[in-house]
């Protein structure tokens, strides 16, 4: 129930060592580097708050730009090669940034590989790709323009008309193109008019007139609407032929690119690699920046866990002669970063802390103590034995996965402790999805048995005890919450504090439920005794909560207005009655789910299929919906009732100077 004790370490060395003890550092991962010239500008590179006219500094700069440039073509290379051959994710993988587990020789294959060759090609191959793209547009459009003159058997260049004959090539709607013969019908001009189809609802023509014949030309000039005759060269028959054989070649070329993508995603494991041997280059340079140097020397500060130092010895074995490491203690001024040390079975929980945030570096580390209240919490509002084990399998298959990160396993060894919990009560409260259990076919008949044998609490027929129960959990949960409280003051030495202002309440809080259940159970030696050392604990707040004044008015004043936090204890302790609220939600889905499947049963071949579709949907959608639910209102209850009672936070978590890859991580073994 510790925050990690952390040193100051300082590492002084020769100038010619530092990328040397800059790499051993990157390898162990256990200092948290500090900035040795000052805090930089949110986004500048360590190198540019050094000296600019720094040649050490420019050469730098130029490394790190270069680096990002390639690291920037890699990533545009991966977009090329998941266009071809995309990435599969499941939906909870899709939060958790899965890597890819490699081998030690492909890690080693990848820091040589031809990295710009495979840049290359992807770049060259995804340019051609937007030259296609905007050709195959060009030349849909053209095909567009020649699909009204598809049935005119006459070279397009024909139609520019001659010296006494016109041509006239325009478009209107059915009404209109018959509305345009009969009033050139009343013309007495020589023309001719060719229908050539309809495109969608237009009506395409081709009218040929002499130019001498006004009347036929002020009637097409009114009643049609101009199209243009496109420029190509034979006729619209030879002009598709040719766009289809180029649409044709555009496609044999597509495929030849997905061919190469296709080849090249089999090494999509070494290309990321690659990436990552980039990457980690870069994060090496970029902390030689925060290195304070002279023309032979350079500096390392920063903080590193006092269990680690032995650690940082081995690792920087072999260069005593030209380095030096010297270990301190914080100073009081300083603000150490924070990780928390626990227990195997505790320290999945420290994702629920750090949700809230970070206790200060002299604080007490609540984890241990909220544990195993969120496990009960959690399972509490969930309520379903078949949940909790659904929940516990998908989890230890998701730690079993190598593309799973090592990072989340801790994640989901909190939900697999929660599942475990929530099978325990679950089983006590007789949820098994739903009631689903009890529709059992007869042969089946032990399992029904079995399950209402270890019943101790039906939260469906009995609310009022589940709800006494939340109530009484809640209760316990805020004394340890007190208890924490005057657990630190007592370790800071101020008894005195802790005495008065939380000991009493602990006196105070238990006493008053002593006294209301002592009355409401029919003993009234509890509940005399109870009332008794309520007002003992009262009149002591009474008396010292109001110490900080020198007058006495006022002392008594702040002593009785103290008195005024029973409300908010009350406030606090009713707010554990949503345990009750989700644990019935839980149930009564289940219940309903399971009805409406039994609903299906009686249908003829397929009732026990849809049945079963049935149940599996809607039990799948109820374990996701009420997961989130338990977890996030189990979460609550620990930030707003528990955590107010001690809990001050502030800290920084202590983020070490490591190896952090992207995409890859190298297997055991």
């Amino acid at each position: 129930m510790a925050v990690t004790r952390m040193k100051f370490v300082t590492v002084i060395g020769h100038a010619d060592l530092r990328a040397e003890v800059v790499a051993r550092l990157h390898s162990l991962g256990i200092m948290q580097i500090t900035e040795a010239y000052g805090a930089m500008d949110a986004g500048a590179s360590g190198y540019e708050a050094k000296a600019k006219g720094s040649e050490a500094a420019r050469e730098a700069q130029s490394r790190l730009a270069d680096l990002d440039t390639r690291l920037s073509a890699l990533e545009s290379c991966f977009a090329h090669l998941s266009r071809y051959s995309p990435v599969q994710k499941g939906m909870v993988e899709s939060f958790l940034s899965p890597r890819t587990e490699i081998d030690g020789d492909t890690w080693r294959k990848a820091d040589g590989y031809d990295v710009a060759g495979v840049v290359a090609t992807c770049q060259r191959d995804e340019a051609r790709l937007g030259e296609m793209r905007s050709r195959e547009a060009e030349l849909g459009a053209r095909r567009k323009e020649l699909e009204p003159l598809a049935q005119l058997p006459l070279s397009l260049g024909d139609l520019e008309g001659t010296e006494t004959v016109a041509v006239f090539f325009g478009q209107t709607t059915p009404a209109g193109l018959a509305a345009l013969e009969v009033r050139l019908a009343e013309t007495t001009g020589i023309y001719h008019v060719e229908r050539l189809g309809a495109v969608g609802r237009r009506n395409y023509v081709l009218v040929l007139h002499r130019r001498d014949a006004a009347a036929v030309a002020d009637i097409l000039r009114a009643d049609l609407e101009p199209a243009s005759v496109p420029e190509t060269a034979g006729t619209v028959a030879q002009a598709t032929e040719q766009m289809q054989a180029e649409m044709a070649a555009l496609a044999r070329e597509r495929e030849e690119i997905a061919a190469r993508a296709l080849e090249l995603a089999g090494e999509r494991a070494t290309l990321q690699a690659a990436y990552d041997h980039l990457l980690l280059a870069r994060q090496r340079l970029d902390a030689q920046s925060w290195l304070g140097e002279t023309e032979r020397t350079f500096v390392v500060h920063g903080w590193c866990p006092k269990k680690a130092l032995p650690r940082l010895e081995r690792g920087l074995a072999g260069l005593e002669d030209a380095t030096a490491v010297s270990v301190r203690d914080p100073r009081p001024d300083e603000r150490p970063p924070v990780t928390l040390d626990n227990k195997p079975l505790a320290a999945p929980f420290e994702i629920v802390t750090n949700i809230f945030g970070w206790p200060s570096y002299d604080e007490v580390d609540p984890t241990p103590i909220l544990a195993p209240f969120f496990a009960v919490f959690f399972a509490l509002a969930l309520t379903d034995a078949g949940y909790g084990l659904v929940m516990m399998a998908y989890c230890l298959w998701m730690m079993s996965r190598k593309s799973t990160p090592k990072g989340s396993h801790k994640f989901f060894r909190l939900l697999t402790f929660g599942g475990f919990v929530t099978v325990v009560i679950g089983a006590l409260t007789g949820g098994w999805f739903g009631n689903a259990l009890d529709f059992l076919p007869s042969y089946a008949g032990f399992f029904t048995r079995a399950k209402n044998a270890i019943i101790l609490l039906d939260p469906v027929k009995e609310p009022m005890k589940l709800m006494v129960l939340s109530l009484g959990l809640g209760v316990v949960h805020l004394l340890f919450g007190i208890g924490t409280k005057m657990y630190r003051n007592i370790r800071d030495g101020e008894v005195a504090a802790a005495l008065m202002d939380q000991g009493l309440w602990l006196l105070l809080l238990p006493s008053l439920v002593l006294f209301g259940a002592g009355g409401a159970m029919g003993m009234p030696g509890v509940a005399a005794g109870a009332k008794y050392v309520a007002f003992a604990a009262a009149g002591g707040l009474i008396l010292t909560q109001g110490r900080a004044s020198k007058n006495i008015i006022a002392r008594l004043g702040g002593g009785l207005y103290s008195l005024y936090g029973l409300i908010g204890y009350l406030s606090d302790t009713l707010s554990y009655t949503r345990l009750l609220a989700l644990g019935l939600a839980t149930a009564s889905l289940g219940m309903a789910i399971n009805q409406i499947a039994l609903m299906v049963r009686p249908v003829p071949f397929v009732g026990i299929i849809l049945m079963l579709v049935i149940m599996a949907f809607g039990h799948g959608l109820s374990l996701v919906i009420n997961v989130f639910g338990a977890f996030i209102h189990s979460g609550r209850l620990q930030f707003v009732e528990f955590f107010s009672k001690f809990f001050e936070g502030g800290g920084k978590a202590f983020r070490p100077f490591a190896e952090r890859p992207r995409y890859t991580q190298v297997g055991q073994g």
